[in-house]
């Protein structure tokens, strides 16, 4: 089922998938949230998740993602992290592990996903059951959970490039930024395409132009964001 991720056509559909992965594999809750920072400040983007509607109100609402845990280290490590009271050190965080707690939150491991292009994200499986008094875990670590992340990550981004408003590319330009992506120079796409080289830089221009950017390095990740490459 996990491979059946990049298949989704919709937003929902994908959410759904999550929690039956989730649920097949003795999970309560399933998240998807990613990240990005704003003029230095840590902010939430697209959240997929079964979560009590409630709970995440309350999240919001009291800015936890300000000092949540799981997104601090989603920004800066792939390694997964287990839900345990070690991680919640500090007064505010203890105050989010307890609410979560209410809502039925109360175990878990997240994964985090990072993409050549910077976006991050995790994903979060969370069971009701609370660890044992000697520390055991209520659940197995998924030896897939990682794959998951990323192709949550990869999909998320193909659908919102699907949704947007991509720049339409001719033919002739989409093949001239490929080529452009594989770094290859003007001359050498000029021989390649069988045009002169002005008229290679004429296209680099107009595709510069539709993606309203400065460079054909900058047009590439565009390209690339939108799902064009």
């Amino acid at each position: 089922m996990v491979f059946k991720i990049g298949g989704c056509t919709c937003m929902d559909e994908l959410g759904r998938m999550l929690v039956d992965i989730g649920r097949l594999a003795g999970f309560d809750h399933v998240c998807y949230q990613d990240y990005r920072m704003t003029g230095g400040t840590l902010k939430s983007g697209r959240t997929l998740s079964n979560y009590p509607e409630a709970w995440l109100s309350r999240y919001r609402e009291r800015a936890y993602l300000m000092i949540d845990p799981v997104a601090q280290h989603a920004m800066s490590s792939l390694t997964p992290l287990i839900w345990c009271d070690r991680i919640f050190a500090t007064t505010e965080q203890r105050e989010l592990r307890d609410g979560s707690r209410m809502y039925g939150l109360s175990d878990g491991v997240s994964f985090p996903a990072h993409n050549r292009h910077g976006d991050v994200a995790c994903v979060s499986f969370v069971r009701q059951a609370r660890a044992s008094d000697n520390g055991d875990l209520p659940f197995a670590i998924p030896s897939w959970g990682a794959l998951v992340a990323n192709l949550t990550l990869d999909t998320c981004r193909r659908l919102e490039a699907l949704q947007s408003d991509a720049p339409c590319l001719s033919a002739r330009e989409l093949e001239i930024l490929k080529w452009v992506a594989e770094g290859k120079s003007s001359w050498d796409i000029s021989r390649i395409v069988a045009l002169t080289e002005h008229g290679v830089l004429h296209h680099i221009r107009n595709i510069m132009k539709k993606f309203d950017v400065p460079t054909r390095r900058q047009a590439v990740l565009m390209a690339s964001r939108f799902g064009l490459l």
